[in-house]
């Protein structure tokens, strides 16, 4: 698997490759081969040199101007943890992607990893669920390309999707150095990336068929609004907002995991859409996230002060627009 970081622009790619490496990991214990980059490194664990090359390439790219601050991060080697320690140890960092080949692998790595980050029983077994993890500290993430619960290799699972959603929230929480990231910045993040590159958000914090079947997702929905992984966003995004199904800017930067909603999801991602929709908004979006870096609480007021405005209303009235017009697209 290798990921391209390229000046002007963000081009994330994903292939396997059979060119043999065996850096000193987190996981020393697996057998690693994989490919380096200026800027990345991709590890496959416990595949084959042989098996590698039979593996299918996929190929994502998303075209988009340059995250704030990363290139500085990465070619000066000033990428720090959310703790502000320096990862590379003299070395210019190169953030890692472990592709694991089955369940029992996954298994092993989550162990090493709950060993290292005194992860509780529930952590551990809910990771082993989803298949995927990011490292506590921004420096490397871990899929599993086939069921994570099973055993043996199986098949192999699309998890494009994964990769580019972790990517995006794990590097703002790099270039904002703060552990203390609230959901909706790396959700959305995370939402947009893969916007950029599918056209589509396929990383569902939440069962949303399960959600619009239930008596409050009903009133939630307008004809033709409902969101899901199959469609583009935008489309049922404007329409929500032209039938005033909104969600206010308190309401989603103070949205919890544990009681997310498919419009809260939703608006999560137009909330960053809109904020880097433009020059000037993403130079003030660059500026909101070095306040956070340089140790201010993402609070609203820090968002309305970053971008020029004196409240919500004013803020809304201007984000409302946009997603109802043409350029929200």
């Amino acid at each position: 698997m290798l990921l391209l970081y390229e000046d002007s622009r963000f081009l994330l790619r994903t292939c396997f490759s059979a060119s043999c490496l065996r850096p000193k990991g987190a996981f020393p214990k697996h057998q690693v081969e994989g490919k380096r980059n200026r800027s990345f490194h991709a590890s496959l664990l416990s595949y084959r040199p042989r098996s590698s090359a039979q593996v299918s390439q996929a190929s994502l790219e998303g075209n988009e101007r340059d995250p704030p601050s990363l290139v500085t991060d990465f070619e000066k080697k000033e990428f720090r943890t959310p703790g502000g320690a320096d990862p590379s140890k003299g070395e210019q960092f190169k953030y890692t992607v472990y592709l694991v080949a089955d369940g029992n692998t996954f298994h092993e790595v989550v162990q090493a990893d709950a060993k290292r980050n005194n992860w509780s029983i529930d952590q551990v077994n809910l990771t082993k669920q989803v298949g995927n993890y990011a490292d506590p500290h921004n420096r490397f993430m871990v899929i599993c390309k086939t069921d994570a619960l099973s055993s043996g290799r199986g098949d192999e699972q699309d998890k494009s999707a994964i990769f580019v959603h972790i990517a995006g929230s794990n590097f703002l929480k790099g270039q904002a150095r703060t552990g203390k990231q609230p959901f909706w910045m790396g959700a959305g993040m995370g939402y947009y990336l893969e916007h950029l590159v599918f056209k589509k958000c396929r990383v569902l914090y939440l069962d949303f068929d399960k959600y619009y079947a239930s008596e409050d997702g009903k009133a939630e929905t307008v004809k033709g609004g409902t969101l899901g992984p199959q469609d583009a966003w935008p489309p049922v995004i404007r329409k929500l907002c032209k039938k005033d199904k909104r969600v206010s800017l308190q309401g989603v930067m103070e949205t919890k995991i544990t009681m997310l909603t498919p419009n809260e999801s939703g608006y999560i991602f137009a909330l960053t859409h809109f904020m880097v929709s433009n020059e000037e908004r993403l130079v003030k979006y660059q500026a909101f996230v070095a306040a956070v870096r340089d140790g201010e609480e993402a609070t609203k007021e820090l968002l309305l002060e970053s971008f020029g405005y004196d409240d919500d209303e004013e803020f809304e009235k201007e984000w409302y627009d946009f997603l109802e017009s043409s350029k929200f697209k």
